[in-house]
């Protein structure tokens, strides 16, 4: 590990833009556009990556150790691998238009309604997962081709949370009066996430001294079924409770699509694509195939080219309130997370919920196979879980 001696503190320009209106003295609207931009942010590289290819070069035909003998380094220092080194290498970069509709007991509804469209874009996501490899760029001396949808790009989200006082008639017990209903709504659209291999080093470019073993992070290609151009995203979005279907090199099975685009991307001979595939397996779905690049190359794929299924929860609860005088008050609530029981399904990768089922070298790969809470290990209800109830009794004195 090593730090850049340039290294610089990075910064953000943060910037924005504000409007409020108010209709009635109860009845405002705001709209605001917000940005800002991360520049000279602090990310990690091997800066003594063997060039793209190395395993399958003429000389390892001979060399055993050609992954270290074509190491930048190994001239100098032939007893270090990897050399990690930390240095302003990445960037990020947001804009969002949040509009805000806000009701102060407007006949007895309070409410905060909220609408974001945004992009959030950035150069990797996952640094706090160096320790294993996923952290790291597919390409050291091209750390620039990682800048991509973020991890945490979310363009829709609209949030709405009313209290409504249910206007009440003086009666026995208090029964007719102080009765409220209360909700909160969360919809968003899909998050992104993208295929980081770990198991297959189909680019040459080594191993990783971590635990687990791993190999360094790449990426695959992704072709339209049997051609060269590139595949449409939206066939492979996260399935929910099961992965994208794969079929093994040799599988008597494997849809034509993807020995067409292999053969396709070789030229029509045999060759580099062709080989990837025979050893490594293609998934498959809609009009659109994945295969592992051509021995010796990375792939076609950008970073975070798919998306997830979204995120939909709907809270519901109900109020009873009886007064004792000026000073005391009885609050019983009866609350219902995810009240209509929507089932909600985790990013395989990327994002707040992410779960590891994004290596394409490894089944189940692009699986929503757990919930967002069981994904993040975060037990508060309310965060993506099956529906749950809970009661509560409040005295204000």
């Amino acid at each position: 590990m090593s730090v850049d001696r340039n290294l610089t503190t990075p910064y953000v320009w943060n910037w924005t833009l504000n409007m409020q209106h108010a209709f009635t003295a109860n009845l405002s609207l705001e709209t605001a556009y917000v940005g800002n931009r991360g520049t000279n942010l602090t990310g990690i590289r091997d800066i003594n990556q063997p060039p793209v290819g190395s395993d399958y070069s003429a000389l390892c035909n001979t060399d055993p150790n050609c992954d270290q003998d074509q190491r930048p380094f190994n001239g100098k220092f032939n007893y270090l691998s990897n050399i990690f080194q930390m240095g302003n290498v990445y960037r990020s970069n947001y804009n969002g238009l949040q509009v805000t509709l806000n009701a102060r007991n407007y006949h007895g509804l309070s409410m905060v309604a909220g609408y974001t469209y945004s992009h959030a874009s950035d150069d990797v996501g996952a640094n706090w997962d160096f320790g294993y490899g996923a952290g790291l760029p597919q390409d050291s001396t091209h750390v620039e081709r990682e800048y991509a949808n973020s991890d945490f790009d979310i363009r829709h989200r609209l949030t709405v949370s009313l209290t409504y006082a249910i206007h009440g008639k003086g009666g026995f017990g208090q029964m007719r009066e102080g009765w409220e209903i209360n909700s909160i709504i969360t919809l968003e659209s899909p998050q992104y996430w993208g295929p980081i291999d770990l198991g297959t080093d189909a680019s040459g470019t080594g191993p990783l001294p971590v635990s687990p073993p791993a190999n360094s992070p790449i990426r695959w290609s992704f072709y339209r079924a049997g051609t060269t151009s590139l595949g449409n995203p939206a066939d492979f979005k996260s399935r929910r409770g099961v992965g994208i279907p794969f079929f093994a090199g040799g599988d008597p099975n494997m849809p034509t699509g993807c020995t067409a685009s292999a053969l396709a991307e070789d030229g029509g001979t045999a060759g580099a694509e062709t080989a990837s595939l025979n050893s490594f397996g293609c998934y498959v779905s809609g009009n659109s195939v994945m295969m592992a690049p051509p021995l010796g190359q990375f792939g076609n794929m950008g970073r975070n080219m798919f998306q997830d299924t979204g995120f939909r929860n709907f809270d519901f609860s109900v109020g009873k309130n009886f007064h004792f005088g000026e000073t005391k008050r009885l609050q019983f609530r009866a609350e219902f997370f995810n009240i209509f029981n929507h089932p909600n399904f985790a990013n395989p990768y990327g994002g707040q919920n992410g779960f590891g089922l994004n290596d394409p070298s490894v089944q189940p790969f692009g699986c929503g196979c757990a919930t967002p809470d069981v994904a993040a290990a975060n037990p508060v209800i309310g965060s993506g879980g099956s529906r749950a109830t809970q009661l509560g009794l409040k005295f204000t004195f």
